[in-house]
């Protein structure tokens, strides 16, 4: 991922991400004890690789600054899919939020028992940004008469993570869709919402039937990358 996040959340992902790799191999033997290449923290397989996850969030807790910047630049493709009217209305209240819900998701980790702490902050960081997106709903209701149908669709794909069946397919999702360009990304989020797909290439300028290809390229490139939740796998 390309830090190109705006502060104040991009003011701590950079404290991490603008370190030059062989810094951040130095902090990975000093916070983890295994090489940067070693470290496993987004999809971790052994038991040892899921304390990876929970040796950050201790020394974040702890006031270890790198700690805390590397959750968060983790963390930051998940925190833009789910606050993405928010992050696109308003960077600042966005990245004052995530970063709120951020700290809320470490405490929350470091109280509960079991190896999978990431899951819990994954989840816990879903639920709080889709309530920061709704908090920006109900006030853009306020100043904005008619609600700009962006903000519409895009508020009824959240899914209540207490609720959702799949919630590791949703937060998977989430991550991929964060990695495309913004008009394919919202098209298919339209497309999952059958919202008609010349609204979404109105609001970014180009032609419905380009964005129709786009989005079918998208489509392929998604596939491998979320083969492991096929109903066929």
């Amino acid at each position: 991922m390309l830090d190109v996040i705006p502060p104040p959340y991009g003011d701590v992902t950079r404290r991490w991400s603008l370190l030059a790799p062989e810094v951040q191999d130095r902090h990975s033997h000093r916070l983890l004890g295994v090489p940067l290449d070693d470290v496993h923290i987004e999809r971790p397989v052994s038991r040892d690789q899921q304390q990876h996850y929970r040796r950050l969030v201790d020394a974040a807790l702890d006031g270890e600054a790198v700690a805390f910047a590397w959750l968060a630049y983790s963390h930051a493709p998940l925190l833009v899919a789910r606050g993405r009217p928010l992050f696109d209305a308003d960077p600042v209240e966005w990245g004052e939020a995530a970063l709120e819900v951020l700290h809320q998701g470490l405490h929350r980790a470091a109280a509960a028992e079991g190896p999978w702490a990431r899951r819990r902050v994954a989840l816990h960081l879903c639920s709080r940004m889709s309530r920061a997106v709704q908090r920006h709903m109900v006030h853009a209701k306020h100043v904005q008469p008619v609600d700009p149908v962006q903000l519409e669709w895009r508020a009824e794909s959240f899914i209540d993570p207490h609720r959702d069946p799949h919630p590791d397919l949703t937060i998977a999702l989430d991550q991929a869709l964060s990695e495309l360009e913004p008009s394919v990304a919202d098209g298919l989020r339209a497309a999952s919402s059958l919202v008609p797909l010349g609204e979404v290439a109105d609001a970014h300028a180009i032609d419905e039937v380009l964005l129709r290809q786009r989005m079918s390229r998208a489509r392929r490139q998604l596939r491998p990358q979320l083969a492991e939740f096929s109903r066929s796998a």
